[in-house]
């Protein structure tokens, strides 16, 4: 959380982080939030829907590659940008939209739209205040079409340095 006091009307972020790891297909989590509040109203539950695929290249209508990005660090010189592809697998343009990304972390660059069976090219590249940090966080993309498609992949960072 970003702050960890409100006071009564006050919002924060909360960070859910969903290890799709071990499952496939359809799943459903509902994580429980408990807070201090002295009503029956201190429980709440968050539901998180997901469709995790086994193969990243089935699915559809977009295909985004690496899977994962890992933009760790080993050694010099420093590693702080990292390229990535989004696919097109549809017979239509698709046009798409930024969910969420660690901006405090990185700027991402990438356009908008993807032909029909195009291919383009975009990155992600570490603010300076984030070089020496470590994370796991992660990025979502969402897709202009029925469903409002939305894939989300995730971005790891690890500082590795050489054993004397």
């Amino acid at each position: 959380m970003e702050k960890d006091q409100l006071a009564f009307g006050e919002e924060t972020r909360l960070e859910i982080i969903f290890a799709a790891k071990s499952y496939s297909n359809q799943v459903t989590r509902r994580p429980l939030i408990v807070t201090n509040e002295t009503s029956p109203d201190s429980l709440h539950h968050v539901r998180i829907n997901a469709f995790v695929y086994a193969d990243p290249d089935s699915t559809d209508p977009i295909v985004i590659t690496p899977y994962r990005f890992n933009i760790s660090q080993y050694g010099e010189p420093v590693r702080d940008q990292l390229f990535f592809q989004i696919k097109n697998v549809s017979t239509e343009d698709v046009e798409l939209t930024v969910v969420e990304y660690p901006t405090d972390l990185m700027t991402l660059t990438m356009p908008t739209a993807v032909p029909a069976g195009g291919t383009i090219d975009g990155d992600i590249k570490l603010t300076a205040s984030a070089i020496g940090l470590e994370f796991e966080k992660s990025m979502t993309v969402e897709v202009k079409d029925p469903v409002r498609s939305r894939f989300t992949i995730p971005i790891m960072r690890r500082i590795y340095t050489a054993s004397p």
